[in-house]
């Protein structure tokens, strides 16, 4: 039933912040943000063990787009709780000595991100952005794994009835 299925919405790009304010994608000869938009393995599961889950065989995963909401998906229409994240990408080499984040747009509406096995931290709040500082985490020199927690067990709804009583 679509009614008691909550809005998922994720987004995110990885971010580099130079010293210089520079609107465009690039700056001098690198690329300032990179997209992690795209297929990602998904898993729901209200019984995963995180531990198991940063070993886990991502390639038996589901898949879905984010931005993307799973509710969208009829096996997954219904589905309240946990689910699960995960895509590898490549940091460009001259990004060396640079800051690096990552920002997420939204994740409805607790979440957990881990990078290379490490927890980066947790968020609460489905419709308000969120980062982190991954510059002494990331690979630049192999492919970096990112892991996302998202649960929408939140009991309350998404709105507040302001008004009266």
């Amino acid at each position: 039933m679509m009614s008691k299925s909550i809005l998922f919405v994720f987004t995110f790009s990885l971010l580099m912040f130079s010293c210089k304010d520079n609107d465009s994608a690039e700056y001098g000869d690198y690329k300032k943000v990179i997209s992690l938009n795209g297929t990602w393995q998904f898993l729901a599961s209200n019984d995963a063990q995180i531990e198991d889950l940063i070993e886990a065989s991502y390639s038996e995963w589901d898949t879905l787009q984010v931005p993307g909401n799973w509710d969208t998906r009829d096996r997954y229409s219904e589905y309240v709780g946990k689910g699960y994240y995960q895509r590898e990408f490549n940091v460009p080499e001259n990004w060396d000595g640079k800051q690096i984040r990552i920002k997420f747009d939204a994740v409805y509406e607790r979440s957990k991100v881990w990078l290379n096995g490490t927890l980066l931290g947790e968020h609460v709040g489905g419709y308000t952005p969120f980062e982190f500082n991954i510059t002494d985490l990331v690979n630049l020199e192999e492919s970096n794994t990112l892991l996302v927690e998202a649960d929408n067990t939140y009991k309350r709804g998404a709105w507040w009835a302001w008004g009266w009583y």
